[in-house]
């Protein structure tokens, strides 16, 4: 589905015993060759620790080659992330939404992004009341990038949020679209 593509991108699942044989970054570059620009872990589904005895080699090889890191918090607890984010600082962690809001864990998430430069959150799923205002007061919108739920939800309300909140334009911008490129850099050749 993406050979050939250059506007379309994929997010590898990985699992520990992709290092099992090897060291598992044949696998993962070889991936990024072929179009997959970030990895997720679904540790309580596929039944697997996230400590570094299990996991220490993807998340190291991810660090090394500026592969993003995209967690669900029904899967990976907030400690969990807060300890990915301090033993890999050059990883980038991404909160992702999805269909369990994370409007109850917005005192973890925000002192998360106020404690690690390297986590991200995905907006599709900040919807408390003037939540964008807060997070802008509190610790900037540099580490928040737009995400929609599409095609499981219409975007107009994820992107409504944004565009009706009192942010600065630029933070706005950040949102829809900067703060991405920054996490993704093939976006920047993209849109050339």
């Amino acid at each position: 589905l993406l050979k050939g593509q250059n506007d379309f991108f994929g997010c590898m699942v990985l699992t520990p015993d992709i290092c099992f044989k090897d060291n598992g970054s044949g696998y993962i570059l070889g991936m990024k060759d072929k179009g997959f620009i970030a990895a997720r872990m679904f540790p309580k589904t596929f039944m697997h620790s996230m400590s570094d005895y299990a996991t220490g080699k993807l998340l190291k090889i991810l660090e090394e080659n500026h592969i993003p890191l995209m967690l669900w918090h029904t899967q990976v607890s907030f400690d969990e992330m807060d300890r990915i984010c301090s033993d890999y600082p050059d990883l980038i962690v991404i909160l992702e939404g999805h269909d369990r809001k994370y409007l109850y864990h917005a005192r973890d998430y925000t002192a998360l992004l106020l404690k690690h430069k390297n986590f991200y959150i995905e907006t599709h799923n900040i919807v408390l009341f003037r939540e964008y205002e807060t997070l802008a007061d509190i610790c900037g919108c540099d580490n928040l990038l737009y995400g929609s739920y599409f095609p499981y939800i219409t975007p107009h309300f994820s992107m409504h949020q944004i565009v009706a909140a009192e942010i600065t334009e630029k933070q706005k911008k950040d949102i829809f679209y900067e703060n991405s490129k920054r996490v993704f850099p093939i976006l920047k050749e993209v849109t050339k």
